[in-house]
């Protein structure tokens, strides 16, 4: 309650809860659903009119591994946030998202900012190069080992 009440002290208020975003990109369709975006009441000065500023939260009960800096590589694997902002965008004009959260309802009941640093071209464009691997004929993939990897995926039953 302590996380909640000073982040609505700040001024932010939750505008949209279990929202349903979506985005084509590079002839691939994405969807999802964000668990809460978060709007500041009165926008900053250094965003232009009619524009507000937000944040999205997604809550968590899994462990969440929150890094300092995102690096676009081999490695990267926390595509769900940078994927909503994109989506957002996409669905709603008029929002500056600036941040990306995690609320951890697991250990410790609070909000944990991530992805400061990377910015909607550069996932961008690294999203639309993983696009055009999956729509190669010619380039193979491995399926995971973990199938609960697998619970939102339309191609299960082919791989399963």
């Amino acid at each position: 309650m302590d996380s909640e009440k000073a982040v609505f002290e700040a001024g932010w208020m939750p505008a949209y809860l279990e929202f349903p975003v979506s985005m084509k990109l590079k002839g691939m369709r994405f969807r999802g659903k964000i668990d809460r975006v978060d709007i500041m009441k009165s926008p900053a000065e250094s965003v232009p009119k009619g524009v507000m500023r937000g944040v999205i939260i997604d809550y968590k009960l899994s462990e969440i591994n929150v890094r300092g800096r995102t690096v676009l590589d081999e490695k990267f694997k926390e595509f769900q946030l940078p994927l909503y902002r994109l989506m957002l965008k996409e669905t709603i004009k008029g929002i500056d998202v600036e941040g990306l959260a995690y609320y951890d309802l697991k250990r410790s009941f609070r909000l944990r900012r991530v992805f400061e640093d990377l910015t909607d071209g550069e996932f961008t464009g690294h999203i639309e190069g993983l696009v055009m691997e999956l729509r190669d004929r010619e380039q193979g993939f491995e399926k995971t080992v973990q199938e609960r990897n697998c619970k939102y995926c339309s191609y299960t039953d082919i791989c399963w």
